[in-house]
């Protein structure tokens, strides 16, 4: 899961996510704009629960 979350690119995203079968997962989206291939990543993450904490963590502040 940690590699997932460092993923700095859809594309490898979709290839953690998606395994032996990112090639033919690819194949459906390939030719679309790259914004469907980020909606689609962006859409497994949030379904399997993977999105990033927010930005200064997941808790709340003390102070």
């Amino acid at each position: 899961m940690l590699e997932i979350e460092e993923s700095r690119s859809s594309r490898r995203t979709l290839e953690l996510l998606t395994g032996e079968h990112f090639a033919e997962v690819f194949e459906l989206v390939r030719h679309q704009p790259a914004s469907v291939l980020n909606a689609v990543v962006a859409d497994m993450v949030d379904h399997f629960g993977l999105s990033a904490a927010p930005p200064g963590g997941s808790r709340a502040s003390s102070r």
